[in-house]
Parts: C-alpha cells; sequence; structure tokens
C-alpha cells in the first residue's frame, strides 16, 4: 500500500498486476469484492457489464485475467465514475474497460449499447430502512441501496443479458431469501452458488452467486471457502483461499444439490 500525492487517496496492489487509488472517504477495496471477481467466469469473446463500478477494482481484475473482450462498467458517482476511468487508464485497460455514467435503475439495452453475456456486481447489501444511516453519502448509497437495491440491480440484469446469459453477485447469507426472490422476479435462476467465511469454525460471512437469464432448477453448491486455518489472529490463510488470492480463479467446482 502506498500513499497518494492527495492524503484523501491511496494505492493498493489488489493482484494481478493491477494498482488501484481509492479514496479514504468512499466504499473501499475489500474481500468481497476480491472473491466475486474470482467466482466470476469468464467467456471467452464475451461482453460484460457490472453495476455499480465503485473504484473499478473488479471489472479491473477480469480485465487483467482476460475474462472478456468488453467490459462496461457503470457507476452513478461523478466522483467514483471519475476515478474507475483513472484507475482503468492507469492500469492500461482503455482497450478492454469502458466507463458508463449512469443509474443502474435507468439502464436498457438503447442506453447500455446493447445486450450482454455476463452481468456482475457487488450491491448494496441492507434495507434501505434497515440499520443506523452512515454520515458518509457514498457509503450510505454503497451499503444501503438508497440509490437502487437487489431489486433494481437483478431487474437491470435481466432487462440486459441475453437469453443464457449470467448474473454473478456477492451478497449476504442472512438475506438469502430476499436475492433469490429479485432473481427469480427478474427472470434470472440461480444455478451455481457458494459461501465463504472467515475461518471454519465462524459461520459463512459472504454468499457469491451465478444467476442465468431463462435458465432451468438445479443449483450447484460449491465447498465453503475459508479464508483462514484457525480463528487466531494472523492465522495464514487455507490453501484455498491462498490459491484464490495468487490466482484470482475460484477453486474447482463442487457438487450438485437437489
Amino acid at each position: 500500500m502506498q500513499e497518494t500525492k492527495h492524503s484523501a487517496e491511496r494505492l493498493l496492489d489488489i493482484g494481478r498486476g493491477v494498482r488501484l487509488i481509492e479514496k479514504r472517504d468512499s466504499q473501499t477495496f475489500g474481500t468481497d469484492a476480491l472473491l466475486l471477481a474470482a467466482f466470476c467466469r469468464g467467456i471467452k469473446g464475451g461482453r460484460a457489464a457490472e453495476f455499480g463500478c465503485g473504484s473499478g477494482a473488479v471489472s479491473l481484475l477480469l480485465a487483467a485475467r482476460g475474462a472478456f473482450s468488453q467490459i462496461a462498467a457503470v457507476e452513478r458517482d461523478e466522483a467514483l465514475y471519475d476515478l474507475a476511468c483513472c484507475n482503468v487508464r492507469e492500469n492500461g485497460f482503455s482497450h478492454t474497460v469502458t466507463l458508463l455514467f449512469a443509474d443502474v435503475r435507468g439502464l436498457t439495452p438503447a442506453t447500455a449499447g446493447g445486450l450482454f453475456d455476463a452481468v456482475f456486481s457487488n450491491p448494496p447489501y441492507f434495507d434501505p430502512a434497515a440499520g443506523r444511516p452512515s454520515p458518509n453519502a457514498a457509503r450510505q448509497t454503497a451499503r444501503h441501496g438508497t440509490a437502487g437495491d437487489i431489486n433494481d440491480f437483478a431487474a437491470a440484469a435481466g432487462r440486459l443479458l441475453k437469453k443464457g446469459g449470467r448474473f454473478t453477485v456477492v451478497w449476504r447469507p442472512d438475506r438469502l431469501p430476499t436475492l433469490f426472490t429479485a432473481l427469480r422476479a427478474a427472470g434470472l435462476m440461480p444455478k451455481r452458488a457458494a459461501m465463504a467465511a472467515a475461518h471454519p469454525s465462524a459461520a459463512p460471512s459472504i454468499v457469491l452467486t451465478e444467476a442465468v437469464k431463462d435458465g432451468g432448477e438445479g443449483l450447484m453448491w460449491l465447498p465453503t471457502l475459508y479464508l483462514a486455518t484457525t480463528a487466531e489472529q494472523n492465522a495464514p490463510p487455507t490453501d484455498e483461499a491462498r490459491s484464490v488470492y495468487e490466482s484470482g480463479v475460484w477453486p474447482q467446482e463442487g457438487r450438485r444439490h437437489p
């Protein structure tokens, strides 16, 4: 980690050679974004979109992996949009990642430049009416969906995906029914999912889901990813977590549940 010339910013190495400038007073890069990028399956020659790209981290990690030939990164916050543009340019991925200054709720194929093979997102986790509001407007929007909740994000994905296209999302396990309800309402069938937990004795804190536009029933649950070997402070990562950190790709597929 390095400080930039502006004290309100910092420079992070987030993997695969990507260096990310982010604002300290906004939503910052974390484990959920890293796991989303790893869980998202690429499509050779495919066209993808990210909803709510923030500083551009997930789109950049996928571009560095060569997951898609084109990525449209959508952001409605002007400051974050400008920052994402800078990050894409500085990392040399302007040929792959295009920024779109827009509100997800108003996206249509016409305004987004057509249909997509894949959409991925780290949407707001919390009900806008729940919990204590953050004094930081950007964090409040990112966490509580005051500018669009999971229903809005899923509906937009349903509009913009081709038949058979994939919507990949990172979410909270305790709100999984809300996610699945939103997906089904948008014509998106959950087909692949995995939990992540801090260590083997901890309850999962993250769930990743891939849903398919107009897909049939049949959900594959992958083994839970444990990030550390024990609950002790500074415990080493598990072999699976280390593999994700180093390769940027999710571990081998698991089993299919009825």
